[in-house]
């Protein structure tokens, strides 16, 4: 409650004098869309001279998007918080077991 009496939830907040923010979340959301799929390609490009670099990551992919689903999570989630991180771990893995077996 504020000095004036009134409640914080009485007052709505918008970030945009219109209040449309859909259209900026959207623009946000293809911008992130972009950077993820471009880092992808540069780390494919990266390591494709790696044995099974391609199927590790598809099968990683793959493995995050269904697990996410199941789980009740949307794919913006998924695509935007975990893959990503998918993408990095799968890629140490790969470089460990490339490591591990090249010794």
């Amino acid at each position: 409650m504020t000095a004036s009496g009134r409640h914080y939830h009485d007052v709505q907040l918008s970030s945009s004098p219109r209040g449309d923010n859909n259209a900026n979340c959207a623009g946000n959301r293809s911008i992130s869309f972009i950077a993820f799929t471009t880092a992808v390609a540069a780390l494919h490009q990266l390591n494709q001279d790696r044995p099974y670099h391609d199927h590790l990551t598809f099968a990683g992919i793959t493995v995050v998007v269904t697990l996410g689903f199941c789980i009740g999570q949307d794919l913006d989630g998924i695509i935007l918080k975990v893959l990503p991180w998918t993408v990095l771990v799968q890629d140490a893995l790969q470089n460990l077991l490339t490591f591990a077996l090249s010794t």
